[in-house]
């Protein structure tokens, strides 16, 4: 198989396990007390959709506590702060800052008998968000298509001895618009009859975040748009440098060619780009296909940009016309490096540990 075949499907596969704006979360055999799942900025008429499947809890400590904390903060720098700083499990663990974060707080309540639920209830130390101007729709145990508008918040869990199930969904209100994180949380018991022990879960989940029509964060909703016009800005440049070539074709260096091909590769860039996010927005995943052409794009505009500045650096066609020996092996090593770190960066910035 030819290297070209074996980073197209890579780079497919990396597509289909791409983040989305609807994220299909599966934790199996986890410990963890707190899982960051979605971060997604809401605005007015936003929503939520919350489907938890197979929630399998293997814990004998009835005074174990687990639920959903959705965390709403007006910027994403407040939103990352509460993710590293702060543990919901911890009395008075939330202490207030310049832009302190608002939390609903829905736990689960499992009575030894009746039907489980999860109930908005106060977190320690934290300001809650207003469930009186927040619209809760139970889709889990309504026979209606639309799904059940609930008052104050208590959505039905089905539950068959230690596995539970709920879909719901949240919309916000214009004041309670902003960046918004959902944690699944189990808060061991404080005061343990028993010697402590390593307690694992096991559930499947689906969320859905969407602003009105578009799957697109509160932030990311001009990107089409802006990426479109800074697109067509770099098509404009690569036209006028092909006629300044065309008109000076006597006085041409290969550098001026590898630059050209540079202005039109981030043309293309910016244009796929846009595409992605429109995919993006009016589905809630990226078209596959598109997907793949702009990431091979965007690699070899990273490639041209790294090799047009070392070849200018060097003085290559403008001083001389051969690269010396050390010049080559320096090109032949940096290069392929530059590569892997572009790669690594835009895998890092396209697939979030915590989805």
């Amino acid at each position: 198989m030819s290297s070209c075949s074996i980073l197209l499907s890579v780079l497919f596969l990396l597509i289909c396990l791409s983040w989305g704006r609807i994220h299909n979360i599966k934790i199996e055999s986890d410990h963890r007390e707190i899982i960051p799942l979605v971060n997604f900025g809401l605005t007015k008429n936003g929503f939520l959709d919350i489907s938890m499947s197979s929630l399998l809890i293997g814990d004998t400590d009835s005074e174990a506590t687990y639920g959903l904390a959705i965390e709403c903060s007006r910027t994403l720098t407040a939103s990352q702060y509460v993710e590293n700083h702060i543990n919901m499990c911890q009395t008075n663990s939330i202490v207030p800052f310049d832009k302190n974060p608002r939390i609903l707080n829905m736990e689960l309540i499992r009575p030894k008998e009746g039907a489980a639920t999860f109930t908005p209830s106060h977190m320690n130390g934290a300001e809650s968000l207003d469930i009186q101007a927040m619209k809760f729709i139970d889709f889990g145990n309504s026979s209606k298509t639309g799904g059940e508008i609930v008052s104050q918040g208590v959505i039905q869990v089905n539950h068959s001895k230690k596995n539970y199930s709920s879909h719901f969904q949240i919309q916000v209100g214009p004041k309670d618009e902003g960046q918004y994180t959902i944690y699944f949380y189990r808060c061991p018991d404080p005061h343990p009859s028993i010697k402590s022990r390593t307690v694992h879960f096991t559930f499947d989940a689906k969320i859905v975040a969407k602003n009105g029509h578009s799957y697109l964060s509160a932030g990311e909703k001009p990107y089409p748009f802006l990426y479109t016009a800074v697109g067509l800005v770099y098509f404009v440049m690569a036209w006028v440098w092909l006629k300044v070539m065309l008109h000076h074709s006597d006085n041409l260096f290969k550098i001026h060619y590898l630059m050209g091909a540079l202005v039109f590769a981030k043309f293309l860039a910016c244009i796929l780009h846009a595409i992605d996010y429109y995919f993006t927005g009016s589905y809630g995943t990226p078209n596959e296909a598109w997907a793949v052409v702009w990431y091979i794009i965007h690699l070899v505009r990273g490639m041209l940009l790294f090799i047009s500045l070392a070849l200018i650096g060097m003085g290559f066609a403008f001083v001389k016309h051969v690269l010396s020996s050390n010049e080559k092996l320096v090109l032949m090593t940096v290069v392929p490096l530059q590569a892997m770190m572009n790669y690594l960066d835009l895998k890092s910035r396209r697939f979030p540990d915590s989805s």
